[in-house]
């Protein structure tokens, strides 16, 4: 076995169990264990230390997607689109977010969900270090497309949908990888095209007479507690 057939055997054992136990439950001994390693030490030796994997996990996750990402959205710009919000969420959409070197499912999306809950802040200094910036470009056409909303709300609602994004491919990626035959919610209709309606909807929506009051029900209800 090279060198880099054992890192990336740590790299998929490590991402795999980050993904289901969450990072910070995982720990050395764990990752040596499910990368099926004979010496204990082979983490440190090639990582120095599970953060530092956890680093280099991040940046491998975020660059494939970023390259997906990217891949689609010149197939668009190529077409001299995007000529809707449609066409831009689709560009986002989509699964696997990565291949493993391995031919297993790919756990990328489960990892990155639950490195947003653990390391927000690696994940942004990564994306900006490693200039990752595909996702950004897609949401600078999103904003294009919102012109007539107020900034404020086309600013929160790009937040949602990020959250949604993630959320709905970490549960699709489980669902792929239990192996799950019978029936389910996931195979009654197209999930992809039904969340892409569902986010472009979201984005889209009519502004509400409250929802940009200083003084709704919400805020008023906040102040309230505070007293």
């Amino acid at each position: 076995m090279t060198s880099v057939d054992t890192i990336t055997r740590i790299k998929l054992a490590a991402q795999r169990l980050f993904a289901r136990l969450g990072v910070e439950a995982v720990t050395v001994r764990d990752i040596v264990a499910a990368a099926q390693l004979k010496n204990p030490g082979s983490l440190n030796y090639y990582f120095r230390s599970k953060e530092e994997l956890i680093r280099q996990t991040i940046v491998d996750a975020m660059g494939e997607a970023n390259a997906l990402w990217g891949k689609r959205l010149a197939v668009i710009e190529a077409h001299g689109g995007p000529s809707s919000l449609r066409e831009v969420v689709s560009a986002l959409v989509t699964w696997p977010l990565s291949k493993p070197a391995d031919g297993s499912v790919s756990h990328t999306a489960r990892f990155l969900t639950m490195v947003l809950q653990t390391r927000t802040q690696m994940l942004r200094t990564l994306t900006r270090e490693m200039r990752y910036g595909e996702y950004d470009r897609a949401l600078a056409h999103m904003r294009g497309f919102l012109r007539e909303l107020p900034e404020e709300v086309v600013d929160q609602r790009l937040v949602f949908f990020f959250w949604s994004l993630t959320g709905f491919l970490a549960a699709y990626e489980a669902f792929i990888d239990s192996g799950s035959q019978g029936e389910s919610i996931w195979s009654r209709t197209d999930p992809f095209e039904n969340f892409i309606d569902s986010m472009v909807g979201l984005l889209n929506a009519p502004v509400g007479n409250q929802t940009l009051s200083q003084e709704s029900s919400h805020m008023l209800s906040k102040k309230a507690s505070l007293t």
